[in-house]
């Protein structure tokens, strides 16, 4: 059930006719709130700021739930927001998600990538590195109701304390800069410093360069999404997030004129032709 209000008169008091969606509640079928979200609702000389709500069934092979996606008038994209019953009850799976990739079949349903042993499915999501994109599976468990990382990964990288797995690029070549100058980058057999000695690979504007994959220890970050914002907050304090895990780093695989190596840190990742580093996409 969406609330909306209606907006006759700016915070200045000039006149304005403005509607928006101020509350967001999911009752059962006696009409008892099972869960509710509020949406700010404001008018300024730059327009009206609203969130647009929707609700649609997610199907799995394993489970059903409730799929909800918000967005900001001011936003080109959704936080969507996964519910599903546990123990009879229920509840949200994790908070709102800026990063989840899921989209309508051709008959209009949502549904998962496929599933994930017995009782899971997998939701895909892209990350952005402040370089690149990634994809990054995620693990929706609907027994316990609850998302993690996908990724089973066995291998780690010497001297770091976390798990590193290997993520596909999303559109690689669409993020490449042709380097303006001939350079040269620190090619590694393996991703791992203590490796053998990095050969230089000499990077020239007319160089054949292919984003291979990417090595990194990722970690999903999920605020206490059992309880939604209270009035006058931010109405997605509680938004769930994925980064690189603390005091890790992430390697990139490439093949530069058909030499395939690892590289990292900022001064390699410069060299190859990749855009200077932005905020991380959570």
């Amino acid at each position: 059930m969406l609330h909306k209000k209606h907006l006759g008169v700016t915070e200045n008091g000039d006149p304005c006719n403005a509607d928006g969606v101020v509350a967001m509640e999911i009752v059962d079928a006696g009409g008892a709130i099972q869960y509710q979200r509020t949406y700010p609702l404001w008018v300024d000389d730059e327009g009206v700021s609203a969130w647009t709500i929707s609700a649609h069934i997610l199907i799995g092979t394993n489970g059903t739930g409730l799929l909800v996606r918000s967005r900001p008038s001011e936003s080109s994209g959704f936080y969507e927001q996964i519910f599903g019953v546990v123990n009879g009850k229920l509840v949200p799976f994790c908070g709102p998600f800026p990063a989840m990739d899921i989209k309508p079949d051709a008959s209009g349903v949502y549904r998962t990538a496929g599933p994930l042993g017995p009782q899971a499915n997998e939701i895909p999501v892209t990350v952005g590195t402040g370089r690149f994109v990634i994809a990054i599976p995620i693990r929706l468990d609907w027994a316990q109701g609850k998302l993690s990382l996908a990724a089973q990964c066995p291998e780690s990288a010497a001297g770091n304390a976390h798990a590193m797995c290997q993520y596909q690029m999303v559109d690689p070549k669409s993020f490449l800069q042709k380097p303006k100058s001939v350079t040269f980058v620190r090619l590694y057999l393996s991703p791992n410093e203590n490796s053998g000695k990095a050969e230089r690979v000499i990077v020239k504007p007319a160089s054949q360069i292919d984003l291979l994959t990417y090595l990194a220890a990722m970690e999903l970050k999920q605020p206490d999404f059992l309880h939604a914002p209270l009035p006058g907050e931010f109405p997605v304090n509680d938004m769930a997030s994925i980064g690189i895990a603390p005091n890790s780093d992430g390697w990139l695989q490439v093949r530069i004129d058909g030499k395939v190596g690892w590289i990292h840190g900022n001064e390699d990742l410069d060299a190859l032709g990749l855009p200077e580093p932005q905020d991380e996409i959570n």
